[in-house]
């Protein structure tokens, strides 16, 4: 059975999604609690966490330099400043959301795994 999920219902041409159907597409890449449990490679992870930490350092790097130069501005250049570029401070914000997360998943997958499956 085909599913026509674009198809719009005003004219009657279109198949209408039932709610079962619906269900079904939203549960389509839904990840179960296991993957949650699942342990990454430990030389993967710290790769991860190298080239993560590397970025980290160069943003610091660029968010340091863009305050001493913001020290020295007017508030019309201050204004003016940014716009387009990349705000270091909200990407190193991510890059370190990203690290700690991805950290404290493992640790506690990897004492989970320890803990109960052995």
């Amino acid at each position: 059975r085909v599913i026509d999920c674009f198809a719009m219902p005003q004219s009657g041409t279109g198949v209408s999604v039932e709610a079962v159907d619906q269900k079904m597409l939203l549960n389509l890449h839904k990840k179960s609690w296991m993957e949650g449990l699942t342990l990454q490679d430990y030389s993967e992870h710290c790769k991860l966490n190298e080239t993560v930490v590397k970025e980290m350092l160069e943003l610091a790097k660029n968010y340091n330099k863009a305050v001493e130069e913001e020290d020295k501005m007017t508030p019309e250049q201050l204004a003016i400043k940014n716009v387009g570029k990349q705000d270091p401070k909200r990407h190193l914000e991510e890059h370190v959301d990203v690290l700690m997360t991805s950290n404290i998943v493992q640790c506690l997958a990897a004492m989970l795994d320890t803990v109960v499956f052995k």
